[in-house]
């Protein structure tokens, strides 16, 4: 049996492909908005615990800028250092303290 690429079966099946996106996209706009009518039922009856609320308007937010085109990621990037590291840089300011004093 001959191995059958991924890029091989999309070209081949684009139309099935083209046509499920577009019905799923269009359950998905259904539900994100029966969702939302519900959310804002529950908001204006004051049935959603204060611990959630932030969480809500969050996802929201991001939904409505994600919606917009707006880009909604977020990269952080963390830098650990190691005792040696430190160790290193409280050497290097104790030296420049030195050569501040002595000039």
């Amino acid at each position: 049996m001959p191995t059958v690429s991924l890029a091989v079966i999309s070209r081949r099946e684009k139309p099935l492909i083209e046509a499920t996106r577009g019905h799923l996209q269009g359950l998905l706009g259904h539900a994100s908005k029966l969702a939302l009518e519900r959310l804002i039922d529950k908001l204006d009856k004051d049935e959603i615990p204060p611990a959630v609320l932030p969480v809500c308007a969050g996802i929201l937010v991001d939904k409505v800028r994600a919606g917009e085109g707006d880009a909604v990621t977020v990269i952080e990037t963390r830098k650990t250092a190691t005792l040696d590291d430190v160790k290193a840089e409280l050497q290097r300011i104790k030296a420049g303290a030195v050569e501040g004093e002595a000039g």
